[in-house]
C-alpha cells in the first residue's frame, strides 16, 4: 500500500507531538503498508509492534497520537473472555457499558476493563479502498472475534462444520433458512453483526409433518427475543432485515461437548491485546484525551491497578529559603522527573496535587521499578541544587477501581485510599507498599537487587477499617 505525502505528513506531526523519532517513523510507516485490508480495519497495536519489531510503548504513543490527529479511529471492543466474540463496540469510553451481551453464548457480560474491553485502532477510510467483512464466512467470522483470541481457529472450524444454514441479508431485504432439526437439538440464530441472538430449542417428539414456520425481523437492537421451542420436523425461518446495516445471520448447532472442550483445551484465551485498562494507564492517551469530553456518570470497573502516590519532602521549607520563583521551578524540575520516569515505565500520571502526583501502571512490576527510579531521580535533583535538600517519599499499592469522570478520568474507590494512606508512611527516600505489591511477580527480587532492605510492619491507615501489613523499602 503507498500513502499519499498529507498522510506522512500529517503522521510525522503527530508523532513530534508524542515525541517520536524520524526514523520509528519510517519503519511505522513501512509496517502499516505492509499490513492487510482486514489487519488494517482493526489493528492490534502490540502485535502490530511485535510482528515489525518495534517497542510496544513507542508504537502506542503513535498509535495514540495519530489517532487524535485524525488518521486512525479507537475501537472500544466489548470481549467475551469464554468465546473471544465482540458482543459490543463503541469509537467513545463515553459509550462503554456497564455489561453487555455476547450473541454466541447468550449471556450478560460484566465490562471489565483489564478483561473485557479491547481497544483496537482503524486506519481511516480516507486514506485505503476499505475492508469488505462480508467477503465470506470467514472474513465476516474472524472480523467478529478478537484477533487476539488464542483458540479463534478452533472456533472458526466449529463454526464452518455446524453452521447448517446461513445468509447475507441486505437492507430490508428477506430470506428464509431452512432445515430439519433432530429430537432434543439445540440450535442457535444469530447475527455476530448486530450482537444478538435466538436460542432454538427443539422437543423430543413432532405434533405432526407440515414443515413449521417462524418468523423474525431484525432491528438495529437485534431479534428482540431470545429463546424459542420448536419440534423435529421440517423448519422454515423467515427473516427481514430491518436493521441499518447489511448483516450475516447464522444457523448453528450447538453441541455442548465440543464447546466446552475448546474452551476447556485453550488457556489462556488471549494472547497480547491493548486493554481498555492498559490505555488507561498510557501517558500520551492521558495527555492527549484528558480533556475530552466525558460523560458526568462515567463508572467503568478495572480489575487490577496499580497505583503509585509520592510527595515531595523539603518543599515548604525551600518556598522560604530560596523564594517562590526558585522553589517553583525546582518543584517543576521533579515533576519532569517523575513524568519521565512514569512514561519510561508504561504508567500515566492521573493528576497532580501540589507537589505530589498519583500515577496509574498496568501491573506492580512497572510500579516498582518506577518507584525506585523516581527515589535515584530525586536524590540526583538533591544533589544537583546544594544546599537545598529534597527527598521523595512513594507509596504503592495494588487493586480494583472504578473509572470516573472527575473533571478527567479519575480513579475511584479503596484501593486509591490505600495507595494514598501508605505513602504517608513513607519517609524521604524510602518506598512503601502493600503486600498486594510485595506478591506480586518480580517484585520483591526487584527491590533487593536494586539494595532495598524490606522490613515488615503492621499498621492502621486513616479510613480503613482492618489493619494493613506494610513494607517498608529502605535503600542501603
Amino acid at each position: 500500500m503507498f500513502f499519499d505525502p498529507k498522510f506522512i505528513e500529517q503522521l510525522t506531526a503527530a508523532a513530534r507531538l508524542c515525541g517520536s523519532a524520524p526514523e520509528f517513523i519510517c519503519d511505522f510507516s513501512t509496517a502499516l503498508a505492509q499490513q492487510s485490508p482486514a489487519q488494517l480495519a482493526r489493528i492490534n497495536p502490540l502485535n502490530f509492534a511485535d510482528a515489525a519489531g518495534l517497542d510496544r510503548e513507542r508504537t502506542l504513543d503513535l498509535f495514540v497520537s495519530a489517532a487524535r490527529a485524525g488518521l486512525f479511529s479507537f475501537e472500544w471492543g466489548l470481549v467475551c473472555p469464554l468465546c473471544g466474540k465482540i458482543g459490543s463496540h463503541s469509537d467513545s469510553i463515553n459509550e462503554v457499558t456497564e455489561d453487555f451481551h455476547c450473541a454466541f453464548c447468550a449471556r450478560d457480560v460484566d465490562t471489565v476493563l483489564d478483561d473485557t474491553v479491547e481497544v483496537t485502532f482503524s486506519l481511516d477510510t480516507s486514506c485505503w479502498a476499505g475492508f469488505n467483512r462480508h467477503a465470506d464466512f470467514a472474513t465476516n467470522f474472524r472480523y467478529s472475534v478478537s484477533s487476539s483470541f488464542l483458540p479463534l481457529d478452533a472456533w472458526l472450524d466449529y463454526h464452518q462444520r455446524h453452521t447448517v444454514a446461513d445468509a447475507l441479508l441486505g437492507i430490508g431485504e428477506t430470506i428464509t433458512l431452512r432445515y430439519t432439526p433432530q429430537p432434543g437439538e439445540l440450535l442457535r440464530l444469530y447475527s455476530l453483526d448486530l450482537h444478538s441472538s435466538v436460542t432454538l430449542v427443539t422437543c423430543d417428539a413432532a405434533d405432526g409433518d407440515a414443515p413449521q414456520s417462524f418468523n423474525f425481523f431484525l432491528k438495529n437492537n437485534g431479534f428482540g427475543e431470545q429463546n424459542r421451542q420448536i419440534e423435529p420436523r421440517s423448519l422454515e425461518i423467515q427473516i427481514t432485515n430491518t436493521s441499518e446495516e447489511r448483516v450475516w445471520v447464522q444457523l448453528l448447532r450447538l453441541v455442548v461437548p465440543e464447546i466446552m472442550s475448546i474452551s476447556a483445551s485453550s488457556e489462556p484465551h488471549f494472547g497480547a491485546r491493548l486493554t481498555g485498562q492498559r490505555l488507561l494507564t498510557n501517558q500520551v492517551f492521558r495527555e492527549q484525551y484528558g480533556l475530552q469530553r466525558l460523560i458526568p456518570d462515567l463508572r467503568l470497573r478495572v480489575k487490577t491497578v496499580c497505583l503509585l502516590f509520592t510527595d515531595l519532602k523539603g518543599s515548604t521549607a525551600m518556598y522560604d529559603r530560596s523564594g517562590d520563583l526558585e522553589a517553583y521551578h525546582l518543584v517543576q524540575k521533579h515533576f519532569e522527573i517523575l513524568r519521565a520516569v512514569v512514561r519510561q515505565h508504561e504508567g500515566a500520571i492521573v493528576k497532580t496535587m501540589g507537589d505530589a502526583i498519583m500515577a496509574a501502571f498496568p501491573d506492580p512490576e512497572n510500579g516498582v521499578r518506577a518507584a525506585i527510579d523516581m527515589l535515584a531521580g530525586i536524590q540526583q535533583l538533591s544533589r544537583d541544587i546544594n544546599p537545598e535538600s529534597l527527598g521523595l517519599k512513594v507509596g504503592l499499592h495494588a487493586g480494583s477501581v472504578l473509572t470516573v469522570n472527575s473533571g478527567g478520568l479519575d480513579f475511584f474507590g479503596q484501593t486509591v485510599n490505600i495507595a494514598a494512606r501508605v505513602q504517608g508512611l513513607a519517609e524521604a527516600g524510602e518506598i512503601c507498599l502493600t503486600d498486594a505489591v510485595r506478591h506480586a511477580p518480580r517484585c520483591e527480587d526487584i527491590l533487593r537487587e536494586r539494595g532495598f532492605t524490606l522490613t515488615t510492619e503492621v499498621s492502621r491507615l486513616k479510613g480503613v477499617e482492618q489493619e494493613r501489613q506494610i513494607v517498608r523499602c529502605t535503600p542501603q
